[in-house]
């Protein structure tokens, strides 16, 4: 029986030696939890600044060439509104209305109006023009004159001469 006790005492030595090992691994896994859960935020830590500091950068970079792009638009936006104030102030000359006048109603300046003296001879109560007229190239004088001519006027001067 001795050897039976030897064999309990053995085995409850080896039990005590077990439960101390495992509340040690328990114990080192206990501690050597936290202290890797803080080296891996720490890590990812530093890489989020490390991430913060390549993109800063990058993103002053682009925003400073949409900058640079805007700034051009607005040059050439600028020289295209001085255009068009050039183009405004030219349809608003006396230059730019008398050649609209000239090219679309067909209008002329008093001083280009040529009079005709016709000679009228009267046979037998007719009145005969012995000089004819040549056609204008248009305009509402020329459309004036016409009139006359058809309503019998002897002569047909534009407004201004007397």
């Amino acid at each position: 029986m001795i050897g039976s006790s030897e064999l309990r005492l053995g085995s409850a030595c080896a039990r005590s030696s077990h439960r101390i090992r495992d509340r040690r691994a328990r114990r080192q896994s206990a501690r050597s939890m936290p202290l890797e859960f803080f080296g891996i935020a720490y890590f990812l830590l530093i890489v989020l600044a490390g991430c913060l500091l390549v993109l800063q950068p990058a993103r002053v970079a682009q925003y400073n060439e949409t900058i640079a792009l805007k700034e051009r638009e607005l040059q050439a936006l600028k020289l295209t509104n001085e255009d068009l104030r050039k183009a405004v102030s030219y349809a608003e000359s006396l230059e730019f209305v008398e050649k609209e006048a000239r090219a679309t109603l067909g209008m002329v300046d008093p001083g280009e109006v040529k009079a005709l003296e016709v000679n009228v001879s009267q046979a037998n109560s007719a009145v005969f023009a012995s000089v004819q007229p040549k056609p204008d190239s248009g305009g509402i004088l020329s459309l004036f004159g016409r009139i006359a001519q058809i309503f019998g006027v002897k002569e047909a001067t534009a407004k201004g001469q007397e």
